[in-house]
This record gives structure tokens, C-alpha cells and sequence, in this order.
């Protein structure tokens, strides 16, 4: 059975092609589609499909409809269950055949295949019947699904029409470029597709038309968002200017969307979009004015010992800014390590919220049962600087996590931006006043001198270049900036309204009055309000882009076009928003952050607080959340982990979060389902293990989960649980795989999760058959999973004793990645490989691939490696006796992860036997200590290291010496620490 959505509805079964009839039918299927593979309530039906009709009706309605869909379908295609219906994973979609082809031809892109990329992408295009996807579907229902396959379309007309140009031939430059000049025709603002039509017109001998559509392009993206092309964009008008003769097919044109649906081709070799580690500082975009003495003040207080110092001020004060600055000076000391977690939107509550966000921010595990202690426990031994934004969310929780810090951390400080103190003692102040204006009497010269005057003197600048600016003007820039008392946020936000007015038309936007005390002694009497600034300016939208900017509001952090169009939609068709939404950016009620690959949108906190206000007042808060929950549910339903999604969910992790919040509450059970999974595959990848078991345990204690979806958030959990009982894991295990008996995506993840449970118990046997049948079941149905399954294969084999089937498996699961591993692959696949490759005595490979890795990992990738990179590259080190080495490692991997349990026993029992090659007057007692930590948590040692272990043991027998071994298991890894710093290089 087959169903076509690329285009109107159509269902291909056994009596040829037929097209549901009437508009339920039609809305039933696709959201049965949707959520394939789910059961779907009757009541989940009626309140999508039926509207506000559905008070009045039962779930015979219901029944009756999908009656008429099984005579179309075939009886039984739509399964019946106790809960509803769910359509079987036999139906199979169009688009599953168009994402086929589309991974087809980026594996011939990345292979070099030109002809065989332009075959496959021809083959994903043909797919399509249609303008758009879902036609004949109510609107309200896809539109998130639509706008996914929409972009996803245009971007492969966009990586055709690229392959074509690399093919190099006459007729398939025209083509390509008739097919670039029809998607810049179809989307004018899109500046992927202006970069390819450019490429293809020069290559074509069509100079002169290519500088036409930069022409082009850059008037619309001014008149419409008051913006300029993005640098890639610039750059390549600037080549074609210049006639540079490196203009050829291997030229990388840049990103071509804003979204999309596979992985994106890597055609430079540079890493995947926006893996940049989370808790980076983030970098001032624009010069900071005004505020050299308030960091000299920050500054002056940190090198003065003080632990705690808190910057006040009212909302738009600049508080972030200067805390960047401080950040940015404080990273050029090479000894020590500043980090950045950002509390905005997070919705967090209480400590333990706090220490959540600091743990997903940091990559640092947090104990599910004692965050904060844990999250103390794991920065004692550390020397840094944390930057905490914005407290004022949850102050009182801030102050209590701020204060178990300073009491059990003495080389941790703190710096936090909030509107309201800690009242922590030992808290320094520092009040940031707005920036100083110039007195009424100023002249024009004068004013120009002034800290206010000069910061909207640069950000007019920024926005309306062609804006004259002199000392004649000098005194209505003055008037500005009084009239918002030199508050940073107002004027940003004046200065955004310069890209559609003269520096006179301004002025009114000032009007209304301000209600936020001015800090300054002297100041005039008369203050403004900044929310009353922005009252005046939503008062000026029409009424369709107020309910735009109040619809917005439910947005925790910041979001891309297709996203807000979803999410705002109901009512407002697609170019109602999209209006919308240049209306709002050019008014600066919306920012847009171009910094990353693809555009991105955020509500200033502000304007978030009044959009939300005027959504409550509306009434519309309930359904406009549900769109945003089912949004980000669907965003990845259904999909394998891959880089794309770990990245968008970490950037988009507050609405994900948000979104799962509010879908325990209404008990939403497909859409906590899909995003539970999501935010699981990132806690994987970031190994944040306490904060995602909690929500696990959230979720599986709200039992709304049908048993395949329980099963799928069970082998989550188990695989960040690796301290559970192997007793009590197993039959947990065991009923997750007969749950996912027919599903092998999930069915290969829980025989890994078995193999790796069963491995750290000791039960080598055990480990090995089930991590055959991962790979078993990854060869018949699942091959994105392949190269794990077979990584985890060769370290259990290896474990066994069996070199040569450790190093076939090892070896093919290289080269199923090695040219172009993925971030999930550095991850998951490389520590495995290097582990098997110790233990099959080859310790200079598995050292030659781990330390390439976390040089790839930190430069290409931009992330910290992980606990098993770093661990595992100590014990290659050992094993080409490079002790001192292998004991940095061992030390680094303190702080990769948990310190605690069965990875500080491993970690010990390494550095111990590195300490013994050393000499070290500590080897024995470290090691009496590493004896005792594996016994008491029941640590299996692979071979190798056993071998390890028993050769120090040789060297130093038991010494009775429990110096350490009466020691924390805080206090055992800073011991290990120190002695690394000795015999660092």
C-alpha cells in the first residue's frame, strides 16, 4: 500500500488509484499519516479534524469515517486498538521514496558521482505531483508538514540545479540555470537560490544578468526587511565583479536554505551546521559604547577575590553586553576556562532546574537524584569563570545554586546579569545605569560626544548606511536619546526603525511616557518607559501583524521562518505571516540573527512579556500553544538521529522543552512521544544523563505512552543509566525489544542497549550475542545504525578474546565512516573503534584514529570530545607506553564526564597504572584505591586493561597505604589531577 502526499492526496493499493472523497476522509488520513506508526484517540481525531464542531459529537463519528477510508485503504491497512486507531508501517509514503532518492544523490555529491547525483535528484523531483504537499488537506492540519516538504523540494531543485554545474557541460549549465532563475522568480528572498543562478549565469557566459539578480535581490531584501545580503551573497558579487577566475564548479556557494530535512552535502569539508559547543561565549556582533568603566569595575572586583558579582539594572540596560565584554577579557588568560549559560526562556523554576540548565549548557552529567550537589561535586576541582544571564528569571533559585557553589568550589566564580540582587553573602554589586546623555544645552558637536548619542549614532549606522549624519544633526540624535533615558534596548530598537524612516520621523516614536526610575542622582524628573515605547509601536502595526507579534510570543527561545509560520498560522494564511513578519522585523519588534548558517528569529524579552500579555488577553493562549507543541513534535517524527536534528533541537532546546511541558499538561501522547525522543537523542549526544533520566521518568510516570513508545523512551533511559542493575535491566530490556519486534530502527538500539548493559556487568557472552543481533538486524533494516552496531560488535568480541573478528568488524565499521564521519560518529562510533582496537593489540591505530578525532572534534566541529574519546585515547596512550600522556588523558576525561561510580573506577585504575610506568611515590595507594572502586561498583576491565592492571600490580603490590582509598571520590579525582600537572610537559 502506498500513499501519495507530494501533491493531492492519493492512495495507490490493490484497486488501482483513488483519491478520498470529502474533506474529513482526506483530514483523517493525513493526520493517521502524521502520526504512522502511533495510535490515534477518537478524541485527538475529532478535536483536530472536527474543530470546534466536536462538542457536539461522539467517537461514532469518527468510526463511520474511518469505515469509509478502510473501503478505500483496505481492511487492514487502518488497525484497530483499545486506545483508537494506528496506521500500520506496511503503508508507505511517497515522500519516503522522494527522501530515498534525495540521500542517494547527497551520498553520489559527497562521492564525486556528478552524473549519478544529477540521475537521483532527478528521480527525488519526479516524485513530486504537485505544487505543494497535502493538497485537499485542511491547512490547519500540515502546515507544519507541508512547510517541511515545501523547503525540502526547493532545496533539492536548488542541489540539481549545483550538480548540474559541476557536471560542467553545455546543456546542463542552461538547465541549471533555468532551474535556479525559476526558484528565484518563485522565492525572491531566498538567497541560496540568487547564489546558484549567479554561479550558473557566469558559467552560461550571462555576466550581465548575474550582477542583474544581485541588483535585484539586494533592493528586495532592503525595501522588504531592511536588510543587506548576507556576506557569502556579497562575496560572490564582489568575485563576479572582479571576474575571478577561480570561479569554477568546485566553488562553494554556501548555504541555500533554512531548512532542511537530511543531511546537508559537505562540499568545503567544513563541519555540519551550528555544532558549536553549548555554554560558548557568545560574541558582541557591534561595538560596545559607553561602558569601560563598568568593566573595569567587573573586572577590578574579580581580581580582587571576590567570588560573586552580580550586574543590576532594569531590562535593557545593557547587562548582557558588558557581560560578554567581561567574558571576552577574561578568556584571553589561557589558564582559565570561562563558560556562559544563558537562563532566557528556559522556564526553569526551582535550584535543580538551575542546576539542569547549567549541566545541558556545560555538557557536565548531573545526578537525576541531587543536581546540585552533584553539579558542586563535579566543579570543585575547576578553575573558571561562570557568566550567568539573565537571573531575574528565577532568582531565589539562582541564589541557592549560586551559594552551594561558592561554598564548595573555591576556584569557581560567578558572574550574573539579573534585574533584582541574589542577596547571597559575599555578593558584589555592580548597578549598571542607562549610558549618559548630553545636557539640553549641548550643541551639536557635544552631543555626538555623548556614551547614548554615540551607541545610537553607530546602530543608525548599522541599519540605514546611507542615513547622513553630522553635527547638524546632533541635536535631534540628543533628544532621542533623552527621551529614553540612554536606556541601550530603546535605543537599539529606535535605531532598527531607521531602515524605512528619516532620523526626523523618529522622533514621535518616543512619545509615550516612561515609568522605569532612572539610577543617575540628578536626572530629570520625567523618565520613560520602555514598555510604554513599545505599546506606541505594536499600536502602529495592523491588526493582522499584532496578532503576528502576540502569536510569537509563545516561542521560548529563538526560531526560523518555517517554524513561525506553523506556529502563528490558523487563522492567517502563509503570506499574511510572511508580511507579518517583515513588518515586525523592520520595526525591530523582531530581531534577526544571521550569525549561524541559516537565519533565525527571537523576540527580545520585552517584547516577549508583551506579546505574551496581549495572547492571554486574546484568549488564544491554549490553541496558539498547541501549535507550538505540535510543531516541534513533528519536526522530527519518525527520523533517525543525525546531526541536523541533534543541532536544531540543541538550538531550538528551550522550545522543545517548553513545548514538552505544556504537552504533560494537556496529555498529548503523540506529540510528548515525539518530543521526549528528540530531546533524548541530544541528552545522548551531550551525555547529560541526570536531566534527561528525570524527564524520562517524567513522562513514563505520566502514562500516557502507547507500548511501542514506551518501549522507544525505555532504551533511551536504559542507555543513560549505565550504574542500573543488569538484574533489573534485563527484563526491562527484554520487553522493549518485544515491543519493537517489528520496528528494526529500535529494535537495533535495544540490542546495543543489551550489549553495553550486559558488557559492564561482566557478561561477556551475553554482550557478544546481542550486539550480533544488533548488527543482524541493522544489516536487514536499519543501516544508519550499521557502523555503531558493528563498532559495538568488535569491542565485545574483543572483550571475548577474539582479535581477528574484533579488527573485521572494527575495520568495516570504519570504512563505513572514515572519510566523512559526523559528529554522531565521533561520538559513538570512533571511542568504540579505538576501545577494540586496543584491546586487539593494535594501540598505535587506536592512538592514531582517537587523537585525530579530538583535534577533528574541537576544530572541525567546534565541541568538546567526549568521556570515551578522551578515556579510551588514554589507554592507546598506555599502550604505546606514553605514560605521562596517557595520564593527562586519563585526567582531562575527569572533566569530559561523571566522575563518579564505574567511569572514576576505570579512570583510576588507568591513571594508577600510568602513575606506576612514572615512578610515582602515589601509584600504590592509587591503585589500592582503583581496587577498591572496581570491586565496590563492579567494574569489568576489557583485556587490555586487565593486562594494565595486573602488570602495576606486579610493579607495586598491595601497600596498605588507604590514604587515598579513604579519600571522596571528589577528592580521588583532583589527586589524579595533581599528579598529571606534575608531569605535564
Amino acid at each position: 500500500m502506498r500513499v501519495g502526499v507530494l501533491g493531492p492526496l492519493l492512495i495507490d493499493g490493490a484497486g488501482g488509484e483513488t483519491t478520498p472523497r470529502g474533506q474529513r476522509p482526506r483530514d483523517v488520513l493525513a493526520v493517521l499519516l502524521q502520526r504512522r506508526g502511533h495510535v490515534v484517540t477518537p478524541d485527538v481525531l475529532l478535536d483536530l479534524v472536527w474543530g470546534d464542531a466536536a462538542v457536539e459529537l461522539t467517537a461514532s463519528t469518527v468510526h463511520t469515517v474511518v469505515a469509509r477510508l478502510r473501503r478505500a485503504l483496505g481492511s487492514d491497512v487502518i488497525e484497530t486498538h483499545d486506545a483508537g486507531y494506528r496506521l500500520g508501517r506496511q503503508v508507505r509514503l511517497d515522500s519516503d521514496d522522494f527522501d530515498a532518492a534525495l540521500r542517494r544523490a547527497r551520498e553520489a555529491t559527497a562521492a564525486g558521482d556528478a552524473a549519478g547525483a544529477v540521475t537521483a535528484y532527478r528521480d527525488a523531483v519526479a516524485v513530486w505531483r504537485g505544487p505543494q504537499a497535502f493538497e485537499g488537506v485542511s491547512d490547519d492540519l500540515v502546515m507544519a508538514d507541508r512547510a517541511r516538504l515545501g523547503e525540502a523540494h526547493a532545496q533539492t531543485l536548488d542541489e540539481l540545479a549545483l550538480a548540474l554545474l559541476e557536471s560542467g557541460t553545455a546543456p546542463a549549465l542552461d538547465e541549471a540555470w533555468s532551474l535556479a532563475r525559476a526558484l528565484t522568480r518563485e522565492h525572491p528572498l531566498r538567497e541560496g537560490s540568487h547564489r546558484t543562478a549567479m554561479l550558473a549565469a557566469v558559467r552560461s557566459g550571462r555576466q550581465a544578468e548575474a550582477l542583474d539578480l544581485y541588483r535585484a535581490l539586494r533592493a528586495r531584501l532592503r525595501d522588504e526587511l531592511g536588510i543587506e545580503p548576507s556576506p557569502p551573497t556579497a562575496a560572490l558579487h564582489q568575485r563576479i565583479l572582479t571576474q575571478d577566475p577561480t570561479l569554477d564548479p568546485a566553488l562553494d556557494v554556501g548555504p541555500t536554505h533554512e531548512q532542511r530535512t537530511g543531511p546537508e552535502p559537505q562540499v568545503t569539508g567544513e563541519r555540519p551546521p551550528d555544532q558549536r559547543e553549548m555554554g560558548r561565549l557568545p560574541a558582541p556582533l557591534t561595538s560596545t559604547v559607553g561602558r569601560e568603566e563598568d568593566l573595569a569595575t567587573v573586572l577590578t572586583l574579580l581580581e580582587q577575590g571576590r567570588r560573586l558579582v552580580t550586574i543590576l539594572g532594569p531590562g535593557g540596560v545593557g547587562k548582557s553586553r558588558l557581560l560578554a565584554e567581561v567574558g571576552g577579557r577574561l578568556s584571553a588568560d589561557p589558564s582559565l576556562e570561562v563558560v556562559y549559560v544563558d537562563l532566557s526562556g528556559l522556564g526553569a523554576t526551582n535550584a535543580a532546574d538551575i542546576a539542569d540548565a547549567v549541566a545541558v549548557g556545560f555538557r557536565l552529567p548531573v545526578s537525576r537524584d541531587d543536581p546540585i550537589s552533584s553539579l558542586v561535586n563535579h566543579l570543585c576541582a575547576d578553575r573558571l569563570v561562570a557568566l550567568v544571564d539573565e537571573a531575574e528569571w528565577a532568582s531565589t533559585a539562582v541564589a541557592e545554586v549560586a551559594s552551594h557553589i561558592l561554598a564548595g568550589c573555591l576556584g569557581v566564580r560567578l558572574v550574573v546579569t539579573s534585574r533584582v540582587p541574589l542577596d547571597v553573602l559575599g555578593e558584589s554589586r555592580v548597578l549598571l545605569a542607562p549610558l549618559a546623555c548630553p545636557p539640553e544645552d549641548a550643541s551639536g558637536a557635544e552631543a555626538r560626544r555623548a556614551p547614548a548619542v554615540r551607541l545610537l549614532e553607530d546602530r543608525l549606522r548599522d541599519h540605514a548606511p546611507d542615513l547622513v549624519i553630522g553635527d547638524e544633526q546632533g541635536a535631534d540624535l540628543a533628544r532621542l536619546a533623552r527621551r529614553v533615558d540612554g536606556l541601550p534596548l530603546a535605543l537599539e530598537l529606535l535605531a532598527g526603525y531607521a531602515a524605512s524612516r528619516t532620523l526626523a520621523e523618529l522622533l514621535p516614536l518616543v512619545d509615550a511616557p516612561l515609568d522605569v526610575a532612572s539610577p543617575e542622582v540628578g536626572h530629570r524628573p520625567r523618565h520613560r518607559s520602555l514598555r510604554d515605547t513599545l505599546l506606541w509601536s505594536v499600536e502602529r502595526l495592523t491588526p493582522s501583524e499584532r496578532l503576528v507579534l502576540r502569536r510569537l510570543g509563545v516561542f521560548a527561545g529563538s526560531f526560523d521562518v518555517s517554524a513561525a509560520r506553523s506556529v502563528v498560522g490558523g487563522s492567517l494564511d502563509p503570506l499574511t505571516v510572511d508580511a507579518g513578519l517583515r513588518a515586525l522585523v523592520r520595526e525591530a519588534l523582531v530581531q534577526l540573527d544571521r550569525r549561524g548558517p541559516r537565519s533565525r528569529l527571537r523576540l527580545l524579552r520585552t517584547v516577549r512579556d508583551l506579546a505574551l500579555e496581549g495572547l492571554d488577553e486574546s484568549g488564544e493562549t491554549q490553541e496558539v500553544r498547541r501549535r507550538h507543541r505540535e510543531w516541534f513534535a513533528a519536526r522530527w517524527r519518525g527520523q533517525p538521529p543525525h546531526d541536523e536534528l541533534i543541532a536544531e533541537v540543541g538550538a531550538s532546546y528551550d522550545d522543545y522543552l517548553e513545548a514538552l511541558r505544556q504537552g504533560l499538561a494537556a496529555r498529548d501522547a503523540c506529540s510528548v512521544a515525539d518530543l521526549v525522543i528528540a530531546l533524548g537523542r541530544r541528552w545522548s549526544f551531550v551525555e547529560a544523563a541526570g536531566v534527561g533520566v528525570r524527564w524520562f521518568d517524567r513522562v513514563l510516570a505520566a502514562d500516557l505512552l502507547d507500548p511501542v513508545d514506551t518501549a522507544r523512551v525505555q532504551v533511551l533511559r536504559v542507555g543513560l543509566t549505565l550504574h542500573a542493575s543488569w538484574a533489573d535491566s534485563r527484563h526491562l530490556i527484554a520487553r522493549c525489544q518485544e515491543a519493537l519486534a517489528n520496528d528494526p530502527d529500535w529494535l537495533a538500539q535495544a540490542w546495543q542497549v543489551e550489549s553495553i548493559q550486559a558488557y559492564q556487568a561482566g557478561d561477556v557472552e551475553r554482550s557478544v550475542t546481542a550486539a550480533d543481533q544488533m548488527v543482524t538486524v541493522a544489516r536487514r533494516g536499519a543501516r544508519w545504525v550499521l557502523p555503531e552496531a558493528l563498532a559495538t560488535t568488535a569491542v565485545m568480541v574483543a572483550a571475548a578474546g577474539d582479535r581477528e573478528g574484533a579488527l573485521a568488524s572494527a575495520d568495516e565499521a570504519w570504512a563505513l565512516i572514515g572519510a566523512s564521519p559526523t559528529a554522531l560518529d565521533f561520538a559513538s562510533v570512533i571511542p568504540k573503534i579505538g576501545l577494540a582496537l586496543v584491546d586487539a593489540d593494535q594501540p598505535q591505530r587506536a592512538y592514531d584514529i582517537l587523537s585525530r578525532a579530538t583535534t577533528d572534534v574541537s576544530i572541525r566541529l567546534g565541541l568538546r570530545p567526549t568521556f570515551t574519546i578522551v578515556i579510551n585515547l588514554g589507554w592507546a596512550a598506555l599502550g604505546i607506553d606514553r605514560p605521562a600522556e596517557a595520564l593527562s588523558w586519563f585526567a582531562r576525561s575527569l572533566n569530559s564526564g561523571s566522575h563518579r561510580g564505574l567511569f572514576l573506577a576505570e579512570e583510576c585504575v588507568g591513571a594508577a597504572c600510568a602513575l606506576t610506568s612514572l615512578g610515582h611515590p602515589q601509584a600504590a595507594a592509587l591503585l589500592d584505591a582503583a581496587d577498591e572502586l572496581s570491586s565496590r561498583h563492579a567494574l569489568s576491565l576489557t583485556p587490555r586493561m586487565a593486562a594494565h592492571r595486573q602488570a602495576a600490580r606486579y610493579l607495586q603490590p598491595p601497600s596498605g597505604d588507604r590514604s587515598l582509598s579513604s579519600r571522596t571520590d571528589e577528592d580521588l579525582a583532583a589527586a589524579i589531577g595533581t599528579a598529571a600537572r606534575e608531569f605535564a610537559p
